[in-house]
């Protein structure tokens, strides 16, 4: 499990990386893994990531309302891919 500072870190990271970008999807791979269900992951589609912060060891991807809070578990980790299209794009790895 990463430390605080690994967190602060990687926000940092990320928003330098994606901040400004659309929020393209959200795929649930588990349905354990969702707390809420408003909105529904399929209306975060096409709203700004504004920044991603840090609450705790918790990241939190700022999308001008509402917020999507990912705790990276024991092994979880972050993947920013720039694609040969131009896309950047993040993929978010939780084990179950």
């Amino acid at each position: 499990m990463p430390e605080l500072p690994e967190v602060q870190a990687l926000a940092e990271r990320l928003t330098e990386a994606v901040g400004g970008s659309a929020f393209t999807a959200a795929d649930l791979l588990q349905f354990s893994s969702l707390k809420t269900v408003t909105p529904r992951a399929s209306e975060l589609a096409g709203r700004t990531l504004h920044r991603v912060g840090r609450r705790g060891k918790y990241l939190v991807l700022e999308l001008g309302g509402p917020r999507v809070l990912v705790h990276l578990s024991q092994g979880g980790r972050v993947d920013v891919e720039h694609r040969e299209d131009g896309w950047t794009s993040v993929a978010v790895e939780i084990p179950v």
